[in-house]
């Protein structure tokens, strides 16, 4: 099994928050190739009072069995973190086994690199949702970054000291689009709790495809995590990118020609197998 850490800013039952997080959470719990080790979560899609609340509902509604830990709310607090000691202390248990997957603000990330500067040479690999390296544009309309940006220390800290960190940008992200269609049968596949899904989803799948007046929504975390699991459906790109403080604040990724970080850029190149394998997971028990 491939031990996974989830780190996110889940917000799925919002109203006008994204559902991402949480039909990201309920594909690799139900992944039967993932020991998910736990779930730690941060702010981002909203406060993270918020991103608690609604884990815990998601958790209780749909009876999901693993520990849930959380950070400091917000980039200027340095509190004591939970959800970085689970990552440190995890790391040490199971070192050079464990995938971490961010799909929120990396601010429990860049703490466990301050509890432990060691945190990133145990890691099997950090996958990261976020960043952008040219404007993101849907239906001609400008969608702002919003994971590395909202916490861009914390992004600045954990993207330059992890080595080759897989990042899924807001960019290639785009050419996962899912119709109404596809995503209303993606949601029928979730064996005992369909209903429940879907009522959870409705309202954001709705408000997202009438804000930018299309058919279709991207999945952005989750494509992220299917990148882990299944990373064959994928071409993975490298690039060198400037990590600079200045850039990060809108999550800006500068692609440069050599002489700097090296990042993984993955491309889905089979689109079918990524509907199939959503529905595959979740249409078991």
């Amino acid at each position: 099994l491939m031990k996974v850490i989830y780190d996110c800013d889940n917000t799925m039952g919002i109203n006008y928050r994204d559902i991402d997080d949480g039909l990201t959470l309920l594909y690799l719990y139900k992944n039967p190739h993932v020991d998910l080790l736990g779930v730690s979560l941060t702010f981002g899609n909203d406060i993270l009072e918020k991103v608690i609340e609604s884990t815990k509902v998601l958790v209780s509604k749909f009876n999901i069995d693993i520990p849930v830990y959380f950070g400091n709310k917000n980039e200027e607090s340095f509190l004591e973190n939970s959800a970085a000691k689970f990552l440190v202390e995890e790391t040490k248990k199971h070192p050079n086994e464990i995938t971490i997957l961010a799909t929120g603000s990396l601010k429990n990330i860049a703490d466990a690199y301050l509890l432990d500067n060691k945190v990133f040479e145990r890691i099997k690999n950090i996958v990261i949702m976020g960043g952008i390296t040219e404007p993101l544009i849907i239906n001609e309309k400008v969608m702002n970054e919003l994971n590395l940006s909202v916490a861009h220390n914390s992004s600045f800290e954990v993207l330059s000291n992890v080595k080759s960190p897989v990042i899924l940008t807001g960019n290639t992200c785009l050419e996962s689009k899912l119709f109404l269609d596809e995503v209303k049968g993606i949601i029928s596949s979730f064996k005992g709790y369909s209903v429940e899904l879907y009522e959870e989803c409705k309202q954001w799948i709705e408000y997202h495809s009438k804000d930018y007046n299309i058919d279709y929504i991207i999945i952005w975390d989750l494509l992220t995590a299917i990148y882990v699991t299944n990373p064959k459906i994928f071409k993975d790109e490298e690039h060198f990118v400037e990590i600079n403080r200045g850039y990060l604040k809108s999550g800006f990724l500068k692609i440069v020609k050599c002489d700097s970080k090296k990042i993984v850029i993955p491309k889905l190149v089979d689109r079918k197998k990524y509907i199939e394998i959503v529905k595959k997971t979740y249409e078991l028990k």
